[in-house]
């Protein structure tokens, strides 16, 4: 009888698990905080410097949260190898990868962003799921070394 009443917590409980639950979820946010351009040999094939943002904001299934974010920029301005992480108050993360496109220039640059989800870490181990938005930066010249962003993303996330 142990081992049935064992067995039957386990069976009741499954479904409670995050992974268990793979149907697309809505997944939409902002950040604000700042963008800076490194000198990199990552990006040595195509620029010498890696653009590189940190900025705060919420989540959903995140709640506040912070995203990083980095990437090589292309002579036209279009971000390409993009890497992100999005991190909640819990420490759990979502890995994404990005490119993104520059649909406005200077002074305010506004990117369109193509993200996809890749995993993370607790309940978001193995996630998956599309982000798509805008990244508006305001330049500020290239003697300032940083730089005002706001992200804006939508999408869905299945973990």
């Amino acid at each position: 009888m142990k081992h049935f009443i064992f067995a039957l917590l386990i069976f009741v409980s499954a479904p409670l698990l995050a992974g268990d639950n793979p149907t697309e979820r809505p997944f939409w946010g902002t950040f604000s905080g700042v963008a800076n351009f490194l000198p990199t040999d990552a990006c040595v094939d195509i620029s010498p410097v890696q653009t590189i943002a940190d900025a705060v904001g919420k989540m959903t299934h995140l709640g506040k949260s912070v995203l990083s974010t980095s990437h090589c920029t292309t002579e036209d301005g279009h971000a390409v190898l993009g890497q992100a992480t999005m991190t909640a108050a819990n420490a759990d993360e979502v890995w994404l990868t990005y490119n993104a496109e520059t649909v406005f220039p200077p002074p305010l640059i506004i990117q369109e962003i193509d993200m996809v989800v890749t995993g993370g870490t607790g309940r978001f181990d193995g996630a998956s799921g599309e982000l798509s938005g805008y990244a508006y930066v305001e330049f500020l010249g290239f003697t300032v070394p940083d730089w005002p962003i706001t992200f804006v993303l939508s999408g869905y996330i299945v973990y």
